[in-house]
């Protein structure tokens, strides 16, 4: 059995939503991508591809890259399974 993948919504501070940051938890990357909440960064017309950045915590980030160079902190994961996907580094400025 593979080790679960959990996902915390990232909210920054400085947003009030009114509620509580999601969550998810899946078994596989794919179907932690198909969370609802997380899908529909997809959607938007500029999304180009998830990928993964290593917090100053040492707690993975689930990273929206963007076609216009633009990127979200979309998560943070907490998984000991290797994540199979590329990893986010900062654009050159």
């Amino acid at each position: 059995m593979t080790d679960p993948i959990a996902a915390r919504q990232h909210i920054p501070p400085s947003i009030d939503t009114g509620s509580t940051a999601e969550t998810a938890t899946a078994a596989t990357l794919t179907e932690l991508l198909a969370a609802p909440w997380i899908r529909q960064w997809t959607a938007l017309q500029t999304f180009a591809r998830w990928s993964v950045a290593d917090a100053d915590t040492g707690q993975p980030l689930l990273m929206a890259e963007m076609t216009d160079g633009k990127y979200w902190v979309v998560a943070y994961l907490t998984t000991d399974a290797p994540l199979d996907l590329p990893a986010w580094t900062p654009p050159r400025v």
